[in-house]
């Protein structure tokens, strides 16, 4: 995600209970970006503030522990998203 080619998968981290550290190119996840955002258990960063992100991480157990949980939860909201498609999608076959 921090190259042009639309983001990764932030729920794989987040449901192992890990904060998750993105890059701005994330379009191809818009929403599930806005919602780590917003739980802060994500961080989207520059190339030019990551390391600084990391450490503060590392160096503050506590924010990361909080941090790591929100990311989980927010992993769990959202869990059974694509039998929840398939189910609307078959209503229109």
């Amino acid at each position: 995600s921090f190259v042009k080619i639309g983001g990764h998968n932030i729920l794989e981290p987040a449901t192992h209970k890990i904060p998750v550290i993105y890059g701005p190119y994330m379009y191809h996840q818009k929403e599930m970006t806005k919602l780590m955002n917003e739980s802060d258990g994500g961080f989207q960063v520059g190339v030019h503030n990551l390391a600084e992100t990391l450490l503060g991480l590392l160096k503050d157990e506590e924010r990361c522990r909080r941090a790591a949980e929100a990311a989980y939860q927010v992993a769990i909201r959202n869990r059974g998203s694509t039998h929840k498609t398939i189910e609307i999608i078959k209503k229109y076959l």
